[in-house]
This record gives C-alpha cells, sequence and structure tokens, in this order.
C-alpha cells in the first residue's frame, strides 16, 4: 500500500477546489488548517499547479505534513496536523 493509499483512511475534510484560481484555493486551505485537530488530515483536489508549493511552506512553518498525489486530471493534496 502506497503513502497516498494508507493517508486516505485518515482524511476528516475533502475540499475540492478544481477550477479556482490561485489565490482562493489557499485561502480555503488555510481556514481549514486552523480548524483541524492535531492528527486529522485535511484532502484537497486541485487543478491549480501553485497550491501544492505555496502549501509546503505553510507545512513547514505551522506544523503539519504534506503529501501530494496524482490524480486522473488533478492533484490530490493531504495535508496533516502534527501532534504538538
Amino acid at each position: 500500500m502506497s503513502d497516498c493509499d494508507s493517508i486516505r483512511e485518515s482524511v476528516s475534510t475533502t475540499m475540492d477546489v478544481r477550477g479556482m484560481v490561485c489565490s482562493k484555493p489557499i485561502i480555503k486551505a488555510r481556514i481549514q488548517m486552523k480548524k483541524i485537530k492535531a492528527g486529522q488530515t485535511i484532502e484537497i483536489l486541485t487543478n491549480d499547479k501553485t497550491i501544492g508549493d505555496i502549501l509546503r511552506v505553510f507545512r513547514m512553518k505551522s506544523g503539519f505534513t504534506f503529501l501530494e498525489c496524482p490524480g486522473s486530471d488533478h492533484k490530490i493534496l493531504y495535508i496533516t496536523k502534527i501532534e504538538t
């Protein structure tokens, strides 16, 4: 089982931001990141090419892990809040 398959089991919130352009998906993701508890995961479905790079920076500064997985016509991003 890949990391992308195993993390799907811990998803607490799914956001479909396909079709939205930067910076709206990032703002929506940051709002959800503030709401989740340690150990919870947000799944983000996106076709925005820049959101993954930007969210990686937030992850490094904010206590989250980040995993990017391919979808059929989009990317799937997983952001998990780290236990503090």
